[in-house]
């Protein structure tokens, strides 16, 4: 019996490719996700075994941050491949595919000097000398991702007033990722118009307010910075109360439109940004209800068809 388990241990190590993992507890990726699909991909043969290992490395003064660093050795144990993968943005799932294609590619083509290296100086490198493995960078994460929200001081024309904006949106994770949010602004400043009648004259006061809908295409201009553009719906919202009119008395319409949008967003800490915010909309007046007094058949203050937003202030992600 003692025979037969030595002769399955030696030919269990006599070739093959084992895959190890220094940081177990860190459980993503998984070692067992690692392992099935290294398996699915490829099968190893030959004399000896080759032993593939990762780890997790924290990294918290680099941009890029935490990186799963790979390492694969020959049976002699030699190094032949050393690569970093961003952790940042990643599922588990994907890291564990991006390990397994790394190591498919490594063994579809051995033999391939790196891409750095000259002709020349690969074939006066001692046979020894580790095959490192070049490839394209990852792109970068999203800044920020989950819920966030965006408080801003605010400009706006049509009408013209400051005022104070709050965007309530979510980012995806992944770079070049979608967002989508809500969000509301109060003009602060009043329109004050004068209201003739017969022989006398009132006075209207209008305050208004913006509600938005919108989508974003996210993109990562450099490790703090990036930009999102894309369409909206814009909801405008102006109440009227009168003064010194005959019968006089308060109401409020509605106009709807859409336009444009952009911001961009500069990380200042792991989960706060500085944000700018532009917009131009466009609402069409002849959808938009009139402000008139009884028996006068004009509107007493025009409902403006193209509105520009710009803001400025902090966001605050959920997670960085």
């Amino acid at each position: 019996m003692t025979v037969w388990v030595l002769w399955f241990a030696a030919i269990s190590t006599a070739g093959g490719l084992r895959v190890e993992t220094g940081t177990p507890a860190a459980l993503c990726p998984d070692i067992g996700e690692v392992r099935r699909a290294v398996r699915d991909r490829l099968n190893v043969e030959g004399e000896g075994e080759w032993l593939a290992s990762y780890d997790l490395v924290h990294r918290p003064s680099a941009d890029a941050g935490d990186v799963v660093r790979i390492e694969l050795r020959d049976p002699a144990g030699r190094v032949r491949l050393q690569r970093d993968l961003p952790r940042s943005g990643e599922s588990c799932v994907a890291l564990a595919q991006a390990v397994a294609l790394l190591l498919e590619s490594f063994f579809r083509h051995p033999a391939d000097p790196p891409a750095a290296r000259s002709t020349a100086a690969t074939a006066a490198a001692p046979a020894s000398a580790p095959v490192v493995i070049a490839a394209a960078p990852a792109p970068q994460p999203a800044l920020g991702w989950g819920p966030a929200v965006d408080v801003m001081g605010a400009w706006a024309a049509g009408p013209s007033s400051p005022g104070v904006a709050l965007d309530v949106w979510y980012g995806g994770r992944s770079a070049s990722s979608w967002a989508a949010g809500i969000g509301g602004v109060w003009l602060a400043k009043e329109q004050t118009i004068g209201i003739e009648y017969g022989t006398g004259q009132g006075t209207g006061t209008v305050r208004s307010a913006l509600l938005r809908g919108w989508v974003a295409r996210r993109l990562r201009l450099a490790p703090a910075a990036e930009i999102l553009v894309g369409p909206e719906l814009v909801l405008a919202v102006d109440r009227m109360e009168t003064s010194g009119v005959p019968l006089g008395m308060s109401n409020h319409r509605e106009a709807f439109g859409g336009g444009a949008r952009a911001s961009a967003r500069l990380r200042l800490a792991p989960r706060v940004a500085l944000s700018l915010v532009t917009a131009l909309d466009y609402t069409p007046r002849a959808l938009a209800p009139e402000f008139q007094l009884v028996d006068q058949g004009r509107d007493l203050y025009p409902s403006p068809e193209v509105r520009l937003f710009v803001g400025l202030g902090l966001g605050l992600a959920l997670f960085p």
